[in-house]
């Protein structure tokens, strides 16, 4: 891809892209991606779960946390139920 198409891809294209340099141990370069995802889009609650998984893996525990609790009040049912389930 060049620059300009890279530049309007959307955020689900960062999304995907972080992952697959998460799954390749490429922690730095996923938060890089999750990062753009998010810019592109504030209230994709997929990408803040994935970023907090890529700061946990980069001893970011703090910025994990702030994710995961992000991801949760944009309506990740999983992390819902997660937190609802650490709080019994």
């Amino acid at each position: 891809y060049s620059k300009g198409e890279l530049r309007d891809m959307d955020a689900v294209f960062w999304n995907n892209f972080g992952w697959i340099k998460e799954n390749l141990k490429d922690y730095k370069g996923a938060l890089n991606e999750y990062n753009i995802g998010i810019k592109k889009d504030p209230t994709d609650s997929l990408i803040y779960a994935n970023r907090a998984n890529v700061k946990f893996e980069l001893g970011d525990e703090e910025g994990a946390c702030s994710d995961y609790k992000k991801s949760s009040k944009l309506g990740e049912k999983f992390l819902t139920k997660f937190f609802e389930f650490e709080n019994i």
